[in-house]
């Protein structure tokens, strides 16, 4: 596929993807590169959700307490965090294609090695090495849809890339069970990994990085001034610091819904799992539904969107801690529903703003420092939650506490600064 500039466009200058090239060109491939991006998430993401799927069978086969089940779940993010900036300065210096081969092999592999290890040990260092893989896949696809679409398309296309990880989420939780019962758990495991090398091949055959005409060389100099810059960007940093706490509800819902359900509303455990699977699907739907509020009906703005995803999430989680013992059935499904559209589905919002905010030459890093300062809340939000419900032998205290940060945080974003739509 051959690209050519238009005449008048001045090479050293950076403008918005469709400048410069023929927009019918754009319009067919972009939305090729959506759908390959989604692939990469859906597969890359799923995997990170696969220990949940599998943790009976993993509490046997490796003959491990239900903590150290857990610890597969922080091996892969504590990877995620020491590799996601590295990761993402590498594909704003070459290029999101050759990130996006590298990176997600290293996962595959790393899951087929953990389908064979003999040992808790030797499992957990496999999934450290996949969650450092999985580092690379947010914000590199982020960097590519920045460049391939323009703003006013921006934050749908990226939330609908992120839908990947709901879909990925459901797919994982439908089908590893049933083949570890069908095989073993091994057998589930490496199919993961499978899936994920083949889903690498795909995209780098078929994907490819924006043409280079006209678009400055940024020097390692370079990046890491650009680096150091969105480190001192004080709206960058407000929002990845606010979104710690957007993460704590995200992963404590995801974590602990299920029991709350089943222990403090008295439903079985069958009927509780329900509630999650509502949750994971309003959380996809939410993510391009929002995006598409964002795109067209508010000129681009991410801020206040991103303040009232925060402020409905938390008015939810209130809700289900004072009245939900007293509510009719329907109504709970309607507010966990609102609470997984809102409380789970602020990520592609979230990084469409830190993208926006970087500038497309450092969208890849700015949305990596992004990732990795706000999975501290998917680190800390769980065990914290349960912490406080074994305490108190309640969940009241840990939904009105959770829901009462949320608020603090939204409010915290009126202080950031938006750029203005081009």
């Amino acid at each position: 596929m051959r690209y050519k500039l238009k005449k008048g466009h001045k090479a050293g200058t950076v403008r918005e993807p469709r400048e410069g090239y023929t927009e019918k060109i754009l319009f067919r491939y972009r939305w090729l590169v959506l759908a390959l991006f989604t692939l990469m998430q859906l597969t890359c993401s799923g995997a990170s959700f696969s220990f949940g799927a599998l943790a009976p069978f993993l509490k046997e086969g490796l003959d491990i307490s239900r903590a150290q089940v857990g610890m597969f779940t922080s091996a892969i993010y504590l990877g995620y965090i020491l590799m996601a900036i590295p990761w993402g300065r590498l594909a704003d210096s070459i290029g999101p294609r050759k990130v996006l081969l590298v990176a997600p092999l290293l996962q595959g592999l790393a899951f087929l090695g953990f389908s064979q290890a003999p040992s808790f040990l030797l499992a957990w260092l496999a999934i450290f090495l996949a969650g450092a893989g999985y580092a690379a896949v947010t914000s590199s696809t982020v960097k590519g849809l920045v460049f391939w679409f323009p703003m006013r398309m921006r934050a749908t296309a990226i939330s609908i890339k992120q839908t990947g990880a709901s879909v990925g989420g459901t797919l994982v939780a439908l089908a590893l069970p049933a083949l570890a019962l069908a095989f073993t758990w091994r057998a589930a495991a490496a199919a993961v990994g499978f899936t994920i090398i083949a889903s690498a091949i795909i995209c780098f055959l078929m994907y490819r990085d924006f043409p280079s005409q006209g678009l400055p060389a940024v020097s390692t100099p370079q990046r890491t001034r650009g680096l150091l810059q969105i480190l001192k960007n004080r709206d960058i940093m407000l929002v990845s610091f606010v979104c710690i706490v957007y993460g704590m509800v995200q992963f404590s819902m995801i974590t602990h819904l299920v029991l709350y359900i089943k222990e403090s509303l008295l439903f079985t455990a069958v009927a509780a799992g329900t509630f999650l699977a509502l949750a994971h699907a309003c959380s996809g739907s939410g993510r391009v539904l929002w995006a598409i509020i964002s795109d067209r009906l508010m000129g681009g703005r991410r801020r206040e969107v991103l303040i009232m995803l925060g402020l409905i999430a938390a008015l939810m989680l209130l809700v289900l801690s004072l009245w939900a013992a007293k509510m009719p059935t329907w109504l709970i499904y309607v507010t966990v529903a609102v609470l997984g559209a809102t409380g789970m589905g602020w990520l592609g919002i979230q990084l469409t703003l830190v993208s926006e905010l970087a500038g497309t030459e450092m969208a890849a890093t700015g949305s990596a420092v992004a990732m990795t300062i706000g999975c501290i809340g998917n680190l800390v939000g769980p065990p914290v939650f349960g912490y406080l419900v074994d305490v108190t032998q309640s969940y009241t205290l840990s939904l009105q506490l959770l829901g009462s940060c949320t608020i603090a945080a939204s409010l915290l974003l009126f202080f950031v600064k938006e750029r203005k739509q081009a």
